[in-house]
């Protein structure tokens, strides 16, 4: 794989609602990358549960986390719409709060497009569990 995949910047989008039992081990996969040039930016729709608390502990334990707590509902396509408006690097990736991904996930993903130019979309298998 190129030096340059490995060095350009990539924004992970998690839209999150009452996600408290899954949000923590998303997270973690998130922080656990092996891109170096990774930033995250979390965005809780008004939930029930302590999603925010959970979310705001793991932005407070890594500078690459940046938090949105929205104080009324909006639902998925408003909460997903405002992530991707803070987006401020080329490449990005939605991913949602109760999806755990591959140390290498978002290198593969970056490499795909470096490979392929004029490719828009990268993406991969997925394996279902639980």
């Amino acid at each position: 794989m190129g030096q340059e995949s490995q060095t350009k910047p990539v924004t992970v989008c998690v839209p999150v609602y009452n996600a408290a039992k899954f949000v923590d081990a998303t997270l973690e996969h998130v922080a656990a990358q092996s891109h170096p040039a990774m930033r995250v930016v979390i965005a809780v729709d008004r939930s029930d549960d302590d999603s925010v608390e959970r979310c705001r502990k793991r932005c407070a334990a890594d500078p690459r986390f940046g938090l949105v707590v929205h104080d009324k509902r909006i639902g998925w396509i408003e909460n997903i719409n405002g992530l991707i408006a803070r987006v401020e690097t080329d490449d990005y990736c939605v991913l949602p709060h109760d999806d755990l991904i591959e140390p290498e996930y978002l290198t593969c993903l970056q490499g795909g497009l470096d490979r392929n130019p004029n490719a828009a979309v990268a993406y991969t298998d997925i394996e279902a569990f639980g």
